[in-house]
């Protein structure tokens, strides 16, 4: 009697193979290896989104001022707070944007598609360009700042909490001294009440 289990390959289709319920395959043994290996290559094929082609599509490149890395530079934390339409990839310190639009097509004479092309029309794009250059106001939402535009805000946080630290530990000095010298000033009246006080 013989059953059909289904192997499952992450991304792919489903691809049954016969299975004797004593355990064997109910085949010779290297036909039925060439069976299973034929039916995983083929589900192998099918879970990759597209075939690997030299004119595949490079994506966009986002070019980065002079001394700036992408990693410092770049805004990650907008992709959790908004559904963007790429997705990004650093190599060698050179930021890429590939459109999830992009169906695999291959790319005639062209770098990019034309579907990463029109993000250098989107407007998010052309925001986190800006940014990148002139910098972030630091009023802006926390998700537009890049990781070294929050470091630079906590270090600066940093610093106005340890001016406070020391204004208030130096208020608390003078506060100390002004009650000293109050409580010496009330001695002084009472002992002076009191016709204590010799000249």
């Amino acid at each position: 009697m013989t059953s059909t289990l289904p192997i499952v390959i992450a991304g792919g289709q489903h691809a049954p193979i016969d299975v004797d319920t004593n355990g064997d395959f109910g085949l010779s043994s290297n036909t039925g290896l060439s069976v299973i290996s034929q039916k995983l290559q083929s589900a192998r094929c099918d879970s990759q989104p597209f075939p690997k082609s030299q004119n595949q599509c490079k994506g966009l490149h986002l070019p980065m001022p002079s001394g700036v890395n992408p990693y410092a530079a770049y805004p990650f934390m907008l992709h959790q707070q908004f559904q963007l339409p790429w997705n990004i990839q650093i190599i060698n310190s050179r930021l890429t944007l590939h459109s999830i639009h992009y169906q695999g097509d291959a790319v005639i004479n062209l770098k990019s598609c034309h579907e990463c092309e029109g993000l250098l029309t989107n407007n998010v794009v052309e925001g986190i360009r800006n940014r990148i250059e002139r910098g972030v106001h630091e009023n802006s939402p926390l998700a537009y700042q890049s990781i070294a535009g929050l470091i630079e805000l906590v270090q600066r946080k940093n610093e106005q909490l340890q001016i406070l630290r020391l204004t208030k530990h130096t208020i608390s000095q003078r506060l100390a001294t002004h009650v000293k010298t109050i409580d010496e000033y009330k001695k002084f009246v009472m002992v002076l009440g009191e016709g204590k006080m010799s000249v």
